[in-house]
């Protein structure tokens, strides 16, 4: 199940969508009674504040999938680079075989002129 945790869901945001309208309705009437200005904006600010919070928590996980992705990457790279670190080798180590091919070749070149 995807989503885990959260249970449920949707009838949680159903609960909380009516409750604030609730509270709205509150705020109106206690308005019309009082008129004051000042309730309104406080009650606007906690509001804010709140949604301001739950989107940071969304940009920290965003944040861990991308670094488990970097991690990911890394690994590949090194292995790339093994790879090209073992390829190097084998090619040193062939063009040593050959060198030494070619002197023993020379050598005996060399020696059975001289014999002859």
């Amino acid at each position: 199940m995807r989503g885990g945790g959260r249970g449920g869901g949707g009838e949680e945001e159903e609960e909380e969508e009516e409750e604030e309208e609730e509270e709205e309705e509150e705020e109106e009437e206690e308005e019309e009674k009082k008129k004051k200005k000042k309730k309104k904006k406080k009650k606007g600010r906690r509001r804010k504040k709140k949604k301001k919070k739950k989107k940071k928590k969304k940009k920290k996980k965003k944040k861990k999938k991308k670094k488990k992705k970097k991690k990911k990457k890394k690994k590949k790279k090194k292995k790339k680079k093994k790879k090209k670190k073992k390829k190097k080798k084998k090619k040193k180590k062939k063009k040593k075989k050959k060198k030494k091919k070619k002197k023993r070749l020379n050598e005996a070149t060399s020696v059975a002129l001289s014999r002859s």
